[in-house]
């Protein structure tokens, strides 16, 4: 993985992908119906493409890929820095849920 990676990875997620919360544990969630764009955020990721799922009406199909769990911790710690500010707050606050749902001690993270 190269840093223009790290950085492309980071602009796809601020704009189409999805930090989440979901059966106590963080998870990086990115949905699209371009296969070749979440067959390479898979690779990067480590993760496998699921789908497509099926649309209603005139929606085209869409393929996922996902991570959960202490894989999605190192990749929103990872993707953090080059994250726009609302896309650190959200890393912030699912990490803190996190750390509360372990009894973990919250993570220092800067304010950039």
């Amino acid at each position: 993985m190269s840093t223009a990676d790290v950085y492309w990875m980071a602009g796809l997620f601020e704009g189409q992908g999805h930090i989440a919360f979901s059966g106590g544990v963080p998870a990086l969630v990115m949905a699209s119906s371009d296969l070749d764009i979440v067959s390479r955020v898979a690779t990067i990721l480590g993760s496998s493409v699921r789908g497509p799922q099926m649309r209603r009406g005139d929606k085209k199909d869409v393929w996922v890929t996902s991570v959960q769990g202490p894989k999605a911790v190192g990749w929103l710690l990872t993707l953090f820095t080059p994250f726009g500010r609302r896309s650190r707050t959200r890393v912030r606050e699912t990490l803190i849920r996190w750390r509360r749902s372990t009894g973990e001690q919250e993570p220092a993270m800067g304010n950039r």
